[in-house]
């Protein structure tokens, strides 16, 4: 997994074949015996495939799915939990929909709640979420690993300052680690959603589906 990890990370200008040729490439040093180990990836009715590769009686396989109607059945469930309980405590609210929605694939999540008369951000995340807070400095919020719905670490929730003009932005797996979000504080005053679309546009990577939420703490 960590393997497949560094060649996400590095798809800026790589097609999706690619990448799912090096995906195969590094799958056999994964198991016990990976001299005599052999991969195939199927998409589309394409194969992608070691240079090893052969058929052979003694076999493990899997039919995987990313996106789907699984995935917006989990994603559904999870929407109706939380908004249905918008002043539960943040580690409650993830508990409950982590026992709520266990028989989907279950989701990566990510919530931010925003005190305004104490001028603070509270963040709590699980799976590869990720949120940033821009000022005069950025501030990163990690997650914890995990699922919700299949189970996940010790929550850590993370309260910063959240004052007038100050950016928040989180994003999903789909937009580069790489990514530098004080690019964009002096776009302060420009509005949020194309914030948005531009991070998605610079940013996203091309071979995974992105999610992007930019909000601003104005003056009233």
């Amino acid at each position: 997994m960590y393997g497949m990890s560094e060649i996400v990370e590095s798809t800026a200008d790589t097609t999706i074949e690619e990448v799912l040729q090096d995906f195969v490439n590094v799958l056999p040093p994964s198991w016990q015996y990976p001299d005599v180990t052999c991969a195939c990836i199927v998409l589309d009715e394409r194969e992608y495939t070691t240079s090893n590769y052969r058929l052979s009686p003694w076999q493990q396989s899997a039919d995987l799915v990313v996106h789907g109607e699984d995935a917006e059945r989990a994603a559904r469930a999870t929407v109706a939990y939380v908004g249905a309980r918008p002043s539960a405590p943040l580690t409650a609210l993830f508990a409950g929909c982590n026992e709520a929605i266990r028989k989907t694939r279950g989701v990566a999540m990510g919530i931010v709640v925003i005190d305004e008369e104490a001028g603070t951000l509270t963040h709590t995340g699980v799976g590869n979420t990720r949120a940033v807070v821009v000022e005069d400095k950025t501030t990163h919020l990690g997650s914890t690993a995990g699922i919700v719905g299949a189970g996940y670490g010790r929550l850590a929730p993370e309260a910063v300052p959240f004052m007038a003009d100050d950016l928040g932005v989180m994003v999903t797996d789909g937009i580069k680690q790489r990514f530098d979000f004080a690019d964009f504080a002096e776009m302060g005053g420009t509005d949020v959603q194309r914030l948005a679309e531009k991070i998605l546009q610079d940013w996203g990577k091309e071979t995974a589906a992105a999610a992007v939420l930019v909000f601003k703490k104005t003056v009233k």
